[in-house]
């Protein structure tokens, strides 16, 4: 599966999924849900502009699983990394988009550009 590139923000609604390992147990299927509107101004002032929500089925365990989302032509794509559940009680969870997750690699010393690039992906 690619990785979103595009600097730009997914589109609300479209179709998002998650494998992961929750809790410990063997690599589970969140099912389908859509990119949620981010009308939850607490939500965007507590992660900023980098977070999107969206109602996959999730658990603990599921941090750092790849958010795979579906063009309207049906292509996937990894476009960012399920960070939790939204705070106080909200029905979402959130993630943040790759591409802003770029500079905080690069900052650890890891390239994804260049790994993309040697990765033949």
């Amino acid at each position: 599966i690619g990785i979103a590139l595009e600097s730009g923000r997914t589109a609300v609604g479209t179709k998002l999924t998650i494998f992961g390992y929750p809790q410990g147990r063997p690599l589970e299927w969140s099912q389908y849900c859509a990119l949620q509107a981010s009308t939850t101004a607490g939500l965007n002032a507590i992660k900023g502009q980098s977070t999107f929500v969206y109602s996959c089925d999730s658990e603990p365990g599921n941090s750092g699983s790849s958010i795979i989302a579906f063009s309207s032509n049906g292509v996937p794509k990894v476009v960012g990394v399920h960070d939790g559940a939204a705070p106080n009680g909200i029905d979402f969870n959130y993630a943040t988009y790759i591409y802003d997750a770029r500079g905080v690699l690069k900052s650890k010393g890891f390239d994804l550009d260049r790994a993309i690039l040697t990765s033949g992906i």
